[in-house]
């Protein structure tokens, strides 16, 4: 599925994305768009190896004013780049009430790879997610990250198990759970290069340091 150059709105409900090569082509692709809502649907088993598409991600968003994802499913997706599931810049991208389970990134990102954007989470769970760096989210340069009421569990990476911070712009978690989050090397929970905001979040056993910071 591909949308380019659309002022009003581009909608997914109901669908079922599984078993593509996103090596040809992301499984959605969104470029230049007033308006993109995704819900109810179930995104797995997609599959990057040798990446010639835009970061490999199962949804690659650029440049769209407003987007949402509620009640879907990002499950087993997987690539050699960055952002497994999703991957998206100069956007605004809200997500609530939606799991990422079992995806993985050869590089940053498990789970969501994010840059120059606006990014709010409600409501949602990440669960054994795996990368190099960031194994759920890497929130890279300029980004604005709002989590709230989000359970990170068994995300696994070298570096910032759950999360991976690089951005200059604020990061804000609250009344969220990290558990049994491991990285290899520093931040089991959290590996934070910048500036980070916590409230009321709960941290069980987190290997290597919950938070780096």
């Amino acid at each position: 599925l591909s949308a380019k150059n659309i002022s009003n709105k581009f909608s997914i409900s109901n669908l079922n994305i599984t078993d593509n090569d996103l090596s040809i082509s992301n499984a959605i692709y969104g470029e230049n768009i007033a308006q993109f809502l995704l819900d109810f649907s179930t995104i797995s088993n997609n599959t990057s190896i040798v990446n010639s598409t835009p970061n490999g991600s199962a949804l690659f968003l650029s440049d769209v004013n407003e987007a949402k994802i509620t009640y879907t499913t990002f499950n087993n997706n997987s690539t050699s780049s960055n952002g497994s599931s999703i991957n998206f810049v100069n956007s605004k991208l809200n997500i609530d009430d939606t799991d990422f389970k079992n995806n993985s990134s050869q590089q940053n990102g498990g789970a969501i790879y994010n840059q120059n954007s606006f990014l709010t989470i409600t409501g949602s769970n990440f669960i054994n997610n795996k990368a190099i760096f960031g194994g759920a989210i890497f929130s890279s340069t300029n980004t604005t990250n709002i989590l709230n009421r989000i359970t990170f569990h068994e995300n696994e990476s070298q570096k910032g198990g759950a999360i991976y911070n690089d951005s200059n712009n604020p990061f804000k978690i609250i009344s969220s759970l990290f558990s049994y989050n491991k990285a290899t090397n520093n931040g089991g929970a959290i590996y934070n290069n910048k500036q980070i905001s916590i409230t009321n979040a709960t941290f069980v056993h987190n290997q290597n340091s919950a938070i780096l910071t």
